[in-house]
């Protein structure tokens, strides 16, 4: 089927989303042309339910502007979750109360996790690092050593796959 100017892109809906206002519309003009709610509902392909809802509120509408959902309200600014984002994205291995004793933002455990799980910040174990052998660590130290008077030499090297190693780290998991 091909597109219609200023129409949509895709017909495609995701399930309990918003209907945009060109679709209320739509809804709204098939009804003051007589046609009834089962007629609508088999033309837009949505269900008879969210055509009947649709017309019932459309008068409370301004503008077609999409009324606000009732429900508690949050407990938290939007200047508080920018500041515990902002913490949590400089101090990355802080914790809950360290962003409360810091912040001075009192929110439960689950606040803070949706707060950042809202703008797609996880938690989860880092990776563990390999353990160096003293063996290991003495080849290392003796190749540092015949190599750093070489500093005109390593200006010119590009190094591809960097990776930091740390000796005693990894017995156990951050």
């Amino acid at each position: 089927m091909p597109r219609r100017p200023l129409a949509e892109i895709s017909g495609n809906r995701a399930p309990n989303c918003e209907l945009s206002p060109y679709q209320r519309g739509k809804i709204e003009r098939s009804r003051e042309l007589g046609q009834s709610i089962r007629a609508i509902a088999k033309d837009t392909k949505f269900a008879a339910s969210t055509v009947q809802t649709t017309l019932e509120i459309n008068p409370q509408r301004n503008e077609a502007v999409t009324l606000q959902r009732s429900g508690r309200p949050k407990k938290y600014s939007v200047r508080e979750q920018r500041r515990i984002v902002k913490f949590v994205r400089i101090n990355p291995k802080s914790t809950y109360e360290d962003i409360r004793q810091n912040l001075h933002i009192y929110l439960s455990h689950d606040t803070f996790g949706r707060i950042l799980d809202s703008v797609r910040i996880k938690n989860w174990r880092a990776k563990g690092r390999p353990t160096l052998e003293p063996r290991d660590v003495k080849i290392r130290w003796d190749w540092a050593r015949v190599y750093c008077e070489w500093l005109e030499q390593w200006k010119s090297i590009i190094f591809s796959d960097e990776c930091s190693v740390e000796r005693g780290k990894g017995a156990q998991r951050e």
